[in-house]
């Protein structure tokens, strides 16, 4: 049985694409509600809202990633044998991006080519194509871990607790 909360539900496993962008439109709205919580309670009292906002993003997808990881470096045949996954991490990919174009003012033309590229290609591609743990595997890698590492260290920058120097030496 389908359940839009399940952490390690079938979120889009053999559903219609009306139905798997229905509920990706659920859970993305659900992320985008988290992300303006976490904003009135704490990155707008911050010096870099929209890095701390991002870390905290970043830090949920990491999470929710976890157990894919874990079953593919721990069975990598049968993983990749899966076509079920969760996908409240692409959705929260997806509300992080849609946060950031809906709230936030000043966007540079690459940050809209970026944002739509991910929101309106990216990920319903990865949503609809039932590819499995490598999914999440591939979202840790690319957007959990060193998306989180990076905002927060441009965070730090901000509140001086890291010389932009040394944040360039990290992420170049």
């Amino acid at each position: 049985a389908y359940s839009l909360f399940a952490v390690g539900g079938v979120y889009g496993h053999a559903l219609g694409l009306v139905d798997v962008t229905k509920h990706t439109v659920y859970a993305s709205l659900l992320g985008i509600l988290a992300l303006a919580f976490c904003d009135v309670v704490y990155a707008r009292h911050t010096k870099a809202r929209w890095f701390a906002l991002h870390v905290i993003a970043n830090l949920w997808i990491t999470m929710f990633c976890l157990p894919d990881v874990c079953y593919i470096l721990s069975d990598p045949l049968a993983s990749l044998k899966e076509g079920r996954t969760n996908h409240w991490p692409t959705s929260l990919v997806f509300s992080v991006h849609m946060y950031h174009m809906l709230f936030f003012s000043g966007l540079h033309w690459i940050d809209w080519l970026h944002h739509c590229l991910m929101v309106v290609v990216g990920a319903p591609m990865l949503i609809t194509a039932e590819v499995g743990p490598l999914m999440n595997f591939n979202n840790f890698f690319m957007c959990g871990v060193p998306g989180g590492a990076d905002y927060a260290m441009l965070f730090a920058v901000k509140h001086g607790w890291m010389s932009p120097v040394r944040e360039k030496k990290f992420n170049t």
